[in-house]
């Protein structure tokens, strides 16, 4: 290795200029190994290079690759090039792209020529579906998995058949058995009635079928499905009779519930009434407040089964008010409690948020109707962010906490 120079410490005005040195002899012509002097313009100091060198057939002697220009380094497609961060030179360590992650991707609605669907459809099942369309037995239409559903009644089965969008094409799922995956006449009608209805379709649907259900749900299915009709109706019918929360929704799937039924709301005046009195005696338990309020509880779940009416939710907001009352009993004597007033709350409440959904009530009505509740509980029942989404830029305005 060359030898360090010391830098020269005298005053500058007693630098002398550098001058060339041209050897004598042609000895000290010769360069000592690894220096390679470079010539440079006369009157310019000439710097020193080194270049080490290294022996023959050392790696250091092979040619070395030119230098990439930072505008030219190839980068990977996708990837744009920042002009603030250098290129990566050879024998530096690259810097890797950045891992791609996964992006969720929202089905599409799609537009659909109707009337080259109809063509599309073979002349026989075409009549078929005229006929139930005629007879109006397509009903409770809903958007499920990205396609739709409908309850048929032909003749006197109750079918529910799906259509949907599945790689492109229109794919049916229906109870009827129709196979080599044809569209049968009911998937047909219920695909008329939600194109006159203007329901979207996505292009990527998930037929029922194909949905993974839980363990013990797939294990009822089959349970069901090697009944015998009779077997499965009869054991239907029996459950019903001893549970009058089973027997509601059983009456309610089959469309035989009526709104101007008046049973439901007595039951639930009943329990009402009952819970009013709960505590007026001088021998009444916290025990009996926890009954009276899973009582309420019950009696407006069985109430809400059934086709909403505006008498429902009146109802419902008077058992709201009597367990707010009942509620202060129980944070008394939170220390022998078995039953916290939430557990009854949070039914009462969503019940009376959910018909307020269902009567599609304007959002003034429904701010006014959750207000008056807000002023008349004393115990924090009501909570307002549940009705959020139905009051939008009314919830601001409504107190959260009791006014005294």
């Amino acid at each position: 290795m060359g030898r360090a120079l010391r830098p020269d410490l005298r005053p500058p005005e007693r630098l002398q200029p550098l001058r060339e040195h041209r050897p004598d002899r042609r000895a000290d012509r010769r360069t000592p190994r690894g220096l390679h002097p470079q010539r440079q313009p006369y009157g310019q100091p000439r710097p020193l290079t080194c270049r080490r060198t290294g022996p023959a057939g050392s790696p250091s002697r092979r040619a070395r690759a030119a230098r990439p220009e930072p505008g030219r380094v190839p980068r990977p497609p996708g990837v744009a090039h920042r002009a603030s961060a250098p290129a990566d030179l050879p024998g530096q360590a690259r810097r890797r792209p950045p891992t791609p992650r996964p992006v969720a991707c929202t089905p599409v609605a799609v537009r659909i020529d109707v009337e080259a669907f109809g063509e599309s459809i073979p002349t026989e099942v075409g009549e078929e579906a005229a006929r139930l369309l005629s007879a109006g037995s397509v009903g409770d239409l809903e958007s499920v998995g990205g396609g739709v559903q409908a309850v048929v009644h032909d003749r006197e089965a109750a079918l529910q058949p799906w259509i949907g969008i599945v790689d492109g094409i229109f794919i049916g799922d229906c109870e009827c058995g129709t196979a080599n995956g044809d569209l049968c006449a009911h998937a047909v009608a219920t695909a008329l009635t939600a194109f006159d209805a203007g329901i979207a379709f996505s292009g990527a649907a998930t037929p029922p079928g194909a949905v993974e259900v839980e363990p013990d749900h797939a294990r009822y299915l089959e349970a069901a499905q090697r009944l015998a009709p009779r077997q499965l109706t009869n054991l239907v019918a029996g459950y019903a009779e001893r549970d009058r929360l089973f027997a509601t929704l059983l009456l309610a799937e089959a469309g035989m519930l009526h709104a101007a039924d008046q049973s439901g709301l007595d039951d639930v005046r009943a329990a009402i009434r009952e819970a009013s009195n709960a505590t007026t005696g001088s021998r009444w338990q916290i025990s009996d407040v926890e009954a009276a309020g899973n009582s309420l509880a019950a009696e407006v779940e069985i109430l809400t089964a059934r086709p909403a009416t505006p008498a429902m939710l009146d109802l419902v907001e008077e058992a709201i008010l009597v367990w707010d009352e009942l509620s202060g009993h129980l944070r008394d004597a939170y220390h022998i409690t078995r039953t916290e007033p939430e557990e009854i709350t949070e039914p009462l409440v969503g019940a009376h948020r959910d018909l307020c959904e269902r009567l599609d009530l304007d959002p003034d009505e429904i701010a006014d109707r959750v207000d008056r509740l807000v002023e008349r509980c004393h115990h924090d029942t009501i909570d307002v962010d549940v009705y959020a989404d139905l009051l939008g830029e009314h919830v601001p305005a409504i107190s959260r906490f009791p006014r005294r």
